[in-house]
């Protein structure tokens, strides 16, 4: 019998939230690397939700620059993570930018497919996003990110141009599994634990799976990201 685990993790590139969530993934991502050298693996799935996609695109408003500039006051306080000058006085006065989750989560995709570098192509386009205060949206602005990560350009280009054209199936997919498992918002994460009882199959036969999923409460661990490590530490 082998155990391994997988955990979900269900996000947007313009989610406030899942910014400040940035230092628990990459504890997570640690932690990651200790378990590689074990025999109880722990892989990280990324499910993009697609929050202003195809019809809920945004526009930058008045209104909306009011209630981001709300919740990132408040992100910031419990998280520490940093909203820049650049991003309160130039990103969120620019009533001409649209918010299109769609790109940027492509983006991350196709970091994903080239080089299992999604997490840190989401990382990037964050940065890019509430520190520099960049259009994550345009595609010269996904290939300077891409490049930043020193991913292959051309094998990049390839793999964007894939994602584009599945990213609409790929947010439906993880909204259907935000619904499966009763999460109401964005980030949320899901533990998978899947047990393999490879002793009960006949030779040559793939192996039986029983997996189970727990929703996990990470609200508490917002500015405590080794916390949070270690309390998934102990669901494995």
């Amino acid at each position: 019998m082998i155990n391994s685990y997988t955990l979900h993790y269900f996000f947007d590139p313009f989610c406030g939230w899942c910014y400040g969530a940035a230092p628990l993934l990459h504890q997570i991502k640690l932690l990651q690397n200790d378990f590689a050298e074990t025999d109880t693996p722990l892989q990280i799935r990324l499910h993009p939700g697609g929050m202003f996609s195809n019809h809920n695109r945004l526009q930058i408003s008045s209104q909306f620059r009011a209630m981001a500039t709300s919740h990132d006051a408040r992100i910031a306080d419990i998280t520490g993570q940093i909203f820049s000058d650049t991003y309160k006085q130039e990103l969120l006065l620019d009533t001409r930018r649209i918010l299109d989750s769609t790109p940027p989560s492509a983006a991350i995709i196709a970091a994903e497919y080239v080089a299992g570098r999604g997490l840190a192509m989401l990382h990037s386009l964050q940065q890019a996003h509430y520190i520099s205060g960049l259009d994550i949206t345009a595609e010269t602005v996904l290939l300077q990110q891409a490049k930043k990560l020193q991913l292959d350009q051309e094998v990049f280009n390839d793999s964007l141009i894939i994602a584009h054209k599945q990213i609409n199936t790929v947010i439906d997919d993880s909204r259907e599994k935000m619904h499966r498992f009763n999460l109401m918002g964005f980030p949320a994460f899901v533990l998978e634990s899947s047990t393999h009882l490879q002793n009960c199959q006949p030779a040559g036969l793939t192996p039986n799976t029983e997996s189970s999923f727990k929703a996990l409460n990470h609200q508490p661990f917002y500015g405590q990201p080794t916390a949070f490590a270690d309390y998934l530490k102990q669901l494995i």
